[in-house]
């Protein structure tokens, strides 16, 4: 067990500066590897010390060790994701090939929670990728259950895609964005099309009480407001995925 976790822990370390690397320059289209992590503030290289995932954000007290400006909370949320997501891989999977595919779901769960945040965009590039790894995978290692998880990825794309073409149609406002869709399908590749009520659920549950929340904190109207759905979508993803592991679940989904 020691030895799982301190390879989680490793591969946290590595992969923590990338997504945030894909956070902040992927919707800007900017290179991803040059230049190196800055401070917002004076551009100055951040030290190695700052870069120690979750440890480093407070053993420099929270600055930029050149300029010694507050750094900013979202990298720090981006690495808490990392290394969450990491260990729960490690602790649901045992085979390797499985493990590295489920990282590299979790991984594109993160970026696409928090580019949706930060600017209301899917990225394209994330979920092309992502599908292409699972395909790629399934054909490999799983090809009897090839089709069936393409099957469930092209339906629940396509499900969300028709509800939100009729919102927007009656409304005459967008509701679902098919960025949406893409995310759901994408959620469908790895958890099956029965699983998508559950996953919707919940997703839709995260949304109206933090979504909404934040509203009202905010003193915003919620009805003509609008908040991102797919960092709830990969929640509810992530959650029904996870679950459906324990034995005497899966009846639930």
């Amino acid at each position: 067990m020691l030895t799982e976790v301190a390879l989680a822990v490793i591969i946290s370390s590595l992969m923590s500066p990338v997504l945030i690397r894909c956070v902040s320059r992927m919707p800007e289209d900017k290179k991803l590897w040059d230049p190196p992590l800055q401070c917002s503030s004076c551009q100055k290289k951040l030290s190695l010390i700052t870069r120690i995932p979750v440890l480093g954000f407070f053993l420099v007290h929270r600055r930029c060790s050149s300029c010694r400006k507050p750094l900013p909370a979202q990298p720090l949320w981006i690495e808490i994701s990392t290394v969450s997501g990491t260990l729960l891989v490690f602790f649901f999977r045992e085979e390797a090939s499985q493990i590295v595919i489920d990282l590299v779901f979790v991984y594109a769960m993160i970026v696409i929670t928090f580019i949706d945040w930060n600017v209301m965009l899917i990225e394209p590039r994330v979920i092309v990728l992502t599908v292409a790894l699972r395909l790629l995978w399934l054909a490999w290692f799983d090809f009897h259950s090839l089709l069936y998880h393409f099957g469930s990825m092209c339906i629940a794309a396509g499900a969300f895609y028709f509800i939100g073409f009729f919102y927007e149609t009656l409304r005459r406002r967008q509701g679902l964005g098919d960025g949406d869709a893409a995310v759901i399908g994408v959620i469908a590749l790895w958890t099956g099309w029965e699983s998508l009520s559950m996953t919707v659920l919940i997703a839709a549950l995260g949304g109206l009480l933090v979504g909404g929340g934040i509203l009202i904190l905010n003193n915003r109207p919620l009805a003509s407001s609008r908040i991102p759905f797919a960092p709830f979508l990969c929640l509810g993803g992530g959650i029904v995925y996870y679950i459906k592991s324990f034995p005497g679940f899966p009846f639930l989904f």
